[in-house]
Order: C-alpha cells, then sequence, then structure tokens
C-alpha cells in the first residue's frame, strides 16, 4: 500500500523511493494535521462574536489586561518558542536535587539564568502538567503562582500524589539563596509585584485559558492522493 502511495504522490518507481521522500511525506502531513485554529478564541479573532462566552470574554480581557498575559504569550499562538524569560518557577529534581537554571546552563550567561521558553497557549488545557517542569498539575496552579511568585517559591509543595507520580523520590529546593537568585532573575517588575487578580478574576482568567483556546479534537481521515 505505501510503495503505490509514495509512487503515486512522487511519481517515481519503487526502486527509486528513499528516506527523503519519507521526510517530506511526513512533514506534508505534520504541517497540515498538526495545525491548530479552530478553538473559540481563533474563531472569535475571525469576526464570529458568539464563538466565545461572556466569561471567556471578561478572561480574554484579564489575559489582555490587567494579568499581563499578552507581554509574552502573543500572536495567533500565543506563545514565542524564540522569546525566553523567567518566570520565577521553583525548581526541583530528584534527591539531592540541583537547580536547573535553564537558557543560562545552555548559554552560560549568568544574566539567563532560570530563563526557559514561552511556548504556545493554544491547546493547554489538553497539555498538562505545566511549565517547564511541570511543576504544576493544574491551570489554575499556573494562575495562582503569577498571583504570588514570591510565595510560590517559599511555599510550594509537592503533595504525597504528585510525587508517586515520579519513578525517584524528589524534592523542592528551597534553600534562601536558590530562592533568592530565582527571584533576581526575573526582569518583569509587574511578575515580582504580583498581578493581583480577584477571585472572580482568576476564574474568568481560567475559563479563558481552559475552554477559548481548546479546539475539538480532529479526527484524522486520509484524503486521495
Amino acid at each position: 500500500l505505501y510503495k503505490d502511495l509514495f509512487q503515486r504522490a512522487y511519481g517515481v518507481r519503487e526502486k527509486e523511493i528513499n528516506i527523503g521522500h519519507v521526510g517530506e511525506a511526513i512533514g506534508s502531513f505534520i504541517s497540515k494535521e498538526f495545525q491548530s485554529a479552530g478553538s473559540p478564541f481563533h474563531r472569535y479573532l475571525n469576526g464570529e462574536n458568539a464563538a466565545m462566552s461572556a466569561d471567556q470574554k471578561k478572561g480574554l480581557a484579564i489575559f489582555i489586561g490587567k494579568g499581563k498575559c499578552i507581554s509574552c504569550h502573543s500572536s495567533n499562538l500565543l506563545g514565542n518558542d524564540n522569546f525566553f524569560a523567567s518566570v520565577g518557577i521553583p525548581t526541583y529534581g530528584s534527591k539531592p536535587a540541583m537547580p536547573d537554571r535553564g537558557r543560562g546552563d545552555v548559554t552560560k550567561v549568568e544574566q539567563r539564568n532560570f530563563f526557559f521558553k514561552t511556548p504556545s497557549l493554544i491547546n493547554i488545557s489538553l497539555t498538562a502538567p505545566y511549565m517547564h517542569n511541570g511543576i504544576f498539575k493544574s491551570i489554575r496552579e499556573v494562575i495562582i503562582h503569577y498571583n504570588q511568585i514570591r510565595s510560590t517559591l517559599e511555599h510550594f509543595e509537592l503533595t504525597p500524589e504528585r510525587k508517586r507520580e515520579f519513578p525517584v523520590d524528589v524534592e523542592i529546593i528551597r534553600s534562601p539563596e536558590v530562592v533568592d537568585e530565582i527571584w533576581k532573575s526575573i526582569q518583569a517588575p509587574f511578575l515580582r509585584k504580583g498581578l493581583g487578580l480577584s477571585l472572580d478574576e482568576m476564574n474568568d482568567l481560567e475559563v479563558f485559558l481552559s475552554e477559548a483556546l481548546t479546539e475539538k479534537p480532529k479526527l484524522f481521515k486520509p484524503g486521495p492522493i
């Protein structure tokens, strides 16, 4: 079957099929089928006003305004793999844990310590756990963190249930020196201050992130060659 499909797609004989054809076919499949632009958020941007609920729209207003999330999570993808920043994430690992300094470990530039890339938020409800090290189990935990980063750095705990998900014994690094280093690596003043969101505002932001950015799963159906 595959030999026939390759011959029809590329106009080659069976003996001429090579790994280059395979790579091009896989790349074409991913570029077409792995796109996600049908979420309520995308449809709303395209002029479908009713695509988002009232609560989702309130959450979007917080995302853009008081929450300042748009400062890092912008564009159609609400993210940028080429943009790195520190947002004060607690660091942890298998005992004895060593701090993960992210981009700083790669570039050997101290000013880039604890910098990690800003991923897309599209379909974020489907991609738990969150942050570069998966420390937060839910979107709600992420929002709480941004509301009070210093407190998270000093007091966040992995629940016994979470710890059992790891194949090794893990611990959060709480040494004052590391906590202070992570805190100082945060460049955005509004993150140091904390977002100051009320309970209702956190609820609306969570609705936007968990519902408005999620596209219904697509069932792949091979089309004609």
